[in-house]
């Protein structure tokens, strides 16, 4: 049986616990970047935790929606145990009683036939940087020869706020899909106490100290999310978004980390990630709604303009 429960009434140490012995463990579903991220969430738990669902929600003219916060890729269900079908459906079916309609990015242990894939793309880091090298495609390692012409410098950064600042500069006109709460949320995020030591930022500069690419990432577990990545239109020329990306997988090589490149959907991006040899871990896209047809209607209309996640 699926229960819904409260945020104020949520046991925090199970859920996290329950988060951190999952199969499909994600930072996504920990209570700190739910409580940093969300407007407002609450759970579904089956059993003593041992399956659980955030539920992120807003209210607007009476109904309560389901929306994916800012900066949050995939939620879904987590457990330690199997992810079935029949599980996936019972929490579905829950979360539409509780809400009149909702957008709902599931994780990729949660697909289903009645899912729509979204692409996600991963790289494993256990073997010998060597090896990984050699999965490069062709034209990434021409790009990489035509970046080691130039005096770069790879280095790590405390100054998560000037990595975040020119990210926000460059793309956010582009992705028009993150409010300026959701950025100020995701800025309060980079310090909580919970990420101390687990957000790791790089930069490369020019000879002439002209910082031309960044990256931004979190770790949890063993799971690194690239989060961020900005390069200026110098550094595009000069190939300095290979060169970092390069570096990044030369510096945790051997480890037990795994790349989460965080997407994507746009097969330019998807393409270029690929060319690292990073490969597909899908996650899924649910959505319902149940307003009253005038309601409705004007929903639609307004997700054809609007419509993004992170977003009212």
């Amino acid at each position: 049986m699926i229960r819904y429960v409260k945020r104020k009434e949520l046991d925090s140490s199970a859920w996290d616990d329950c988060i951190d012995r999952s199969a499909n463990s994600l930072i996504y579903a920990y209570t700190f970047y739910l409580d940093t991220m969300s407007d407002q969430w609450d759970a579904l738990i089956m059993g003593d935790y041992e399956y659980v669902m955030p539920v992120t929600w807003r209210q607007k003219f009476g109904y309560r929606y389901l929306y994916p916060p800012p900066f949050t890729q995939q939620g879904g269900i987590f457990s330690a145990k199997a992810i079935t079908t029949k599980i996936i459906d019972e929490f579905l079916q829950s979360a539409r009683q509780q809400f009149s309609y909702g957008d709902i990015f599931l994780n990729y242990a949660c697909g289903g036939a009645e899912l729509s894939p979204h692409c996600n793309l991963v790289l494993p880091l256990s073997p010998a940087y060597e090896q990984l090298r050699g999965n490069y495609k062709k034209d990434l390692s021409n790009n990489l020869r035509a970046a080691a012409k130039h005096s770069f410098r790879f280095a790590a950064t405390n100054d998560f706020n000037t990595v975040l600042r020119l990210f926000k500069m460059r793309y956010a006109s582009k992705i028009g899909s993150i409010s300026s709460d959701g950025y100020s949320r995701f800025a309060r995020l980079l310090t909580h106490k919970e990420l101390r030591g687990l957000c790791l930022a790089r930069t490369v500069t020019s000879y002439d100290n002209d910082l031309l690419a960044t990256a931004l990432l979190l770790v949890s577990g063993n799971r690194m999310y690239l989060l961020h990545s900005y390069v200026s239109d110098r550094g595009r020329s000069m190939k300095a978004n290979h060169f970092l990306l390069d570096r990044l997988i030369h510096e945790f090589a051997g480890s037990d980390m795994l790349l989460d490149f965080e997407g994507s959907d746009i097969p330019g991006i998807a393409s270029y990630y690929m060319n690292f040899g990073a490969t597909s871990q899908p996650y899924y896209f649910y959505s319902f709604n149940h307003l009253p047809p005038p309601v409705a209607i004007a929903k639609r209309f307004y997700d054809k303009l609007f419509k993004s996640p992170g977003k009212e």
